[in-house]
């Protein structure tokens, strides 16, 4: 998937003056916002640019779902509008488009060109009543858990080495934030990693590009979901910080049900 832009902040939230104010805001206060692809709308082909080389990193853990699928990996296990959240569940409206491919800059294929992939599925997702706001869910279903836990490593390297391919797709004044990890179910991991970004050229240059992924590997599936919302400021809240009194990322509050939805 290789797209941008995305979200909405209530008139009672400050906004920074500028993008540098919006960046520092984020940098200082909230230090997250969802990976993102590049300048550009999530249905645009990805540049021809190479993507940066995965580094190595720590094995994933194999992990074993708590409730065991009843069947293939099939459309039922893409999660509903109502799985997903931005300022509260059902915030996205789900899109018909559901063609496969890397999704995302940062990636040189799609999950299910990975080793041992036995099928993948995607759903394209927008901000209801807005155009700036984007997100994509792709699954997997792998032969064993082993192999979807190497996928996740694979893709979680890729994630966090994006900047260089960002800034070659276009991105500017790029901002990588600290990777998060989310608990979604007990011997489960699941991460997300952000970027911030200058919006696209003509438009308003007080707002960011905010740019969210998270990979997360449930027994033999894989789910790769990406967020991507331009707006003034990043303004959730996260665990072991000062309540600020804005909601929890969408993260922290989607992924628990991306995978309850992978597992069925």
């Amino acid at each position: 998937m290789s797209d941008d832009n995305p979200a909405q902040d209530p008139s009672n939230r400050s906004r920074p003056s500028s993008l540098a104010g919006a960046l520092g805001v984020v940098a200082a206060a909230v230090l997250v916002v969802v990976i993102a692809l590049a300048v550009r709308q999530p249905d645009a082909p990805a540049p021809p640019s190479a993507p940066d080389p995965a580094p190595t990193g720590g094995a994933w853990p194999t992990s074993t779902p708590a409730s065991r699928p009843t069947g293939p990996l099939r459309p039922d296990n893409l999660p509903t509008t109502d799985d997903l959240a931005w300022d509260a569940p059902g915030d996205w409206a789900a899109l018909d488009h559901t063609e496969l491919g890397p999704g995302s800059v940062c990636l040189a294929r799609g999950l299910e060109e990975s080793p041992g992939a036995l099928r993948g599925l995607r759903r394209e997702y927008e901000l209801r009543g807005r155009d700036d706001g984007r997100a994509r869910v792709s699954i997997a279903e792998f032969r064993t858990p082993a192999e979807a836990a190497q996928a996740a490593e694979s893709v979680a390297a890729r994630l966090r080495a994006c900047r260089g391919s960002l800034e070659r797709a276009g991105a500017t004044q790029v901002s990588e934030l600290p990777e998060r990890s989310v608990p979604v179910a007990r011997g489960i991991k699941a991460i997300f990693v952000e970027y911030a970004y200058a919006p696209p050229a003509g438009t308003n240059p007080d707002i960011g590009t905010f740019d969210a992924q998270a990979v997360v590997a449930s027994g033999s599936r894989l789910a790769l979901v990406r967020m991507v919302v331009q707006q003034q400021e990043n303004y959730w809240s996260f665990p072991g910080e000062p309540r600020s009194g804005h909601p929890l990322h969408p993260m922290y509050r989607s992924l628990p049900k991306v995978v309850d939805r992978l597992d069925r």
